[in-house]
């Protein structure tokens, strides 16, 4: 399931460009730099397989900062504001299950 989280955080760091908002700087670089983090932290769940769920939570933070980042930031951009929501609840619940699963 790490891998798909990664997913995840692969295609919201790259939703810009194929959405068409890579224009609006603050819509552009919260979806990059919270794409990447997901991406990089369910990456290295995956690789490493490490027990301890660290990994799971922050990308559980990270969903919720795609979540709420859009109302604050750049609430007019409309694909941006869906795709941060709906991606970020997607990580929140796949990594809350992984987080909370033991």
């Amino acid at each position: 399931m790490s891998w798909l989280i990664a997913l995840l955080g692969v295609a919201l760091a790259i939703a810009p460009w194929i959405l068409g908002y890579s224009d609006e700087t603050a819509a552009m670089w919260t979806s990059l730099v919270i794409g990447v983090v997901v991406a990089v932290v369910a990456a290295y769940d995956a690789i490493t397989g490490d027990e301890r769920r660290w990994e799971e939570w922050l990308a559980v933070l990270a969903g919720a900062v795609a979540v709420i980042a859009p109302f604050i930031f750049f609430s007019a951009v409309t694909a941006a504001v869906w795709t941060s929501v709906v991606i970020g609840v997607l990580v929140i619940l796949l990594a809350g299950y992984r987080a909370l699963s033991t």
